[in-house]
């Protein structure tokens, strides 16, 4: 049990720790390459900090657990939304930048109903999984183009941070990967000890603990960003968080190790998460509101809290 437990902290650490260093090192490349600010606050560091979650689920889906692989992805949106966003907005309210929020909100939703729609009859094929990923590229391709267009006025304002080689930032993706395969070897391995002598299952494990400790670099991102008062960064990483995780972490087990998924899944857990986005869009949307703020913190923490009682009062044998 020691050994499970250090196992499962270790894969933390190297897992938030790995995440951190591949967010620096991305947007390093980005200056390197010119790449738009606005590409870099949402898919940089929306991939970066969804990282975690496809490491874990590669490594799991590689175990042949899928069911460990899927409820990570749906538990890491409800955690993204319940908790980090809940814990953000109580420990400082989190400003919403209004120009655009609305349409990537829209494109997230979407998101999320496409894995519902691919995952309806409990079983994830290698042609489910390929056409997430699709839609995820037409969804970046979107977002990239409307992103050009939002920020032209902005300029080349990253040139003069180019004083790393672009060389340099991709060696040091490279290692930060390295970190977070390791990290979610430990974690998942951990885990499943875990699971094994406590009698839980393998989706509640998933949507548990490796969701909340995959979601810790998203935590760490929204409340510095809260704390700087850059509402649309700890926002859109979030956003693009959820949308990684909706249709790459959920697709890597259908690549992978295509196979069944736990009715509970569609019953109990893809409700609470659309449940939990369609509340965080009507915060935003709400007239006159221009934060996110302690009083809806102090909705949606507790919601999360709720969920994860639900799961282990009532979790599947």
């Amino acid at each position: 049990m020691l050994i499970s437990l250090l196992l499962v902290s270790a894969g933390l650490i190297l897992l938030t720790f790995g995440a951190d260093r591949l967010v620096n090192a991305a947007v390093s490349l980005s200056h390197g390459l010119g790449v738009s600010p606005l590409i870099v606050g949402l898919i940089v560091v929306g991939m970066g900090t969804s990282a975690p979650e496809i490491f874990a689920g590669v490594v799991a889906a590689l175990q042949e657990r899928t069911c460990l692989a899927i409820g990570n992805a749906v538990g890491s949106n409800i955690a993204n939304i319940g908790l980090v966003l809940g814990f953000g907005a109580l420990l400082a309210p989190v400003p919403l930048a209004a120009a655009g929020l609305g349409r990537k909100f829209t494109l997230m939703f979407l998101a999320i109903l496409a894995s519902l729609f691919f995952l309806r009859d409990l079983h994830l094929s290698r042609m489910d999984a390929w056409l997430m990923i699709a839609i995820l590229g037409l969804l970046m391709a979107d977002l990239a183009h409307n992103a050009g267009r939002e920020y032209k006025t902005a300029g080349a304002g990253g040139s003069a941070s180019r004083s790393e080689s672009t060389m340099r930032a991709m060696i040091r993706c490279l290692l930060a990967a390295v970190l977070l395969l390791l990290g979610a070897e430990f974690l998942v391995h951990g885990a499943v000890q875990i699971v094994r002598r406590y009698g839980l299952s393998e989706l509640v494990i998933g949507l548990t603990i490796v969701a909340v400790g995959t979601s810790l670099p998203e935590l760490a991102a929204v409340v510095a960003s809260a704390w700087k008062r850059h509402g649309d960064i700890a926002v859109g990483t979030i956003i693009g968080s959820n949308m990684f995780n909706a249709l790459v972490v959920t697709a890597v087990p259908g690549m992978l190790h295509p196979g069944l998924c736990p009715r509970a899944l569609l019953i109990r857990d893809f409700p609470v998460m659309i449940a939990l986005t369609v509340l965080m869009g009507l915060m935003i949307f709400m007239p006159g509101q221009g934060r996110f703020s302690r009083p809806q913190g102090a909705i949606l923490l507790p919601c999360f809290l709720l969920y994860l009682s639900l799961l282990y009062f009532h979790a599947p044998a």
